[in-house]
């Protein structure tokens, strides 16, 4: 039985690859950076060049340094979209032999293009040349950025694989795929996802509107601050601001227990909705307060 593993950077599961006993071990981009992975027999760099060796942010540092080290590495095979004479360890992604494994599902008999991340080629090759075990390690998906339309590919090539016949291998703790009960067998909401929608779009604007009163009696806080400070000699006067800075104080702090109410009302029907579309719900809370420092500067 032949085996592969393939390998991500989830913290959840990294550690393994460490201790995989699979023939051979495929991982991405800079993973030769990471010290889980004590080997690496196949590299995957599918990100178009530019990306690694053209810009000059401060912030491509990274990137930059990856491409100095595709250029030095001679050690590790490095497939990419194209074999690059600069880049002495790169293969030509046999982007043709995988496609073909998918023609004849469209009425028309040509192969369909569900490519949404790095991971599906590799699955895609895993399944080409014929391996029969495939182990996940690392590998999740599991937040909403870039990774929400990167699933839908990558449970299709899941499913691919499986229907071929291979055993793909899920590590605990994993997300990935991972539905805790049966849509209909393990309980059913009553509460339909239209309903949600509404609550939604209700507590977004409560949010923005008490958003937009935070923002402004923080202004008003600020100001009467500052007023203060030129009638140290007048007492009435400085009173008189005194009583309007504590007036001002007490409606910010109930606008921000407002804020937090719309904000909470936020997470909850957020957690229902993916709870019904059986998607893992998020239960890392969000500070609205740091809502505030963002809009108010974007």
């Amino acid at each position: 039985m032949r085996s592969v593993a393939l390998v991500g950077f989830a913290p959840n599961t990294i550690r393994l690859a460490s201790t995989t006993r699979a023939d051979e071990v495929w991982a991405l981009v800079w993973a030769y950076k990471y010290e889980q992975l004590t080997r690496i027999d196949r590299l995957f760099e599918m990100h178009p060049v530019w990306m690694q060796a053209k810009s000059k942010k401060p912030e491509y540092v990274k990137p930059r340094e990856h491409w100095a080290w595709l250029q030095a590495n001679t050690g590790i095979p490095v497939y990419m979209q194209e074999a690059r004479p600069e880049i002495p360890a790169a293969l030509r992604y046999p982007i043709e032999d995988v496609t073909r494994l998918l023609a004849g599902w469209t009425r028309s008999g040509e192969p369909m293009h569900l490519f949404t991340s790095s991971v599906d080629y590799m699955l895609a090759l895993a399944i080409l040349e014929g391996f029969d075990r495939i182990e996940l390690i690392g590998i999740e998906m599991s937040s909403d950025s870039e990774y929400r339309y990167q699933r839908e590919g990558y449970a299709f090539w899941h499913g691919f694989a499986l229907g071929r016949g291979i055993e793909v291998v899920q590590h605990e703790p994993t997300r990935l795929l991972y539905k805790p009960r049966r849509y209909g067998y393990d309980g059913f909401e009553m509460i339909y996802r239209q309903d949600l929608e509404r609550l939604r779009s209700e507590y977004t604007q409560q949010h923005r509107d008490a958003l937009a009163r935070v923002q402004y009696f923080e202004g008003q806080v600020a100001t009467a601050h500052e007023a203060l400070k030129f009638c140290q000699d007048d007492e009435q006067t400085q009173r008189r601001l005194e009583e309007h800075l504590a007036a001002k104080i007490q409606r910010l702090n109930s606008e921000r227990d407002k804020l937090a109410i719309a904000s909470g009302a936020l997470q909850a029907v957020d957690y229902l909705m993916k709870d019904i579309d059986l998607e893992e719900p998020n239960v890392e809370l969000w500070n609205p307060f740091e809502t505030v420092v963002t809009e108010a500067t974007a």
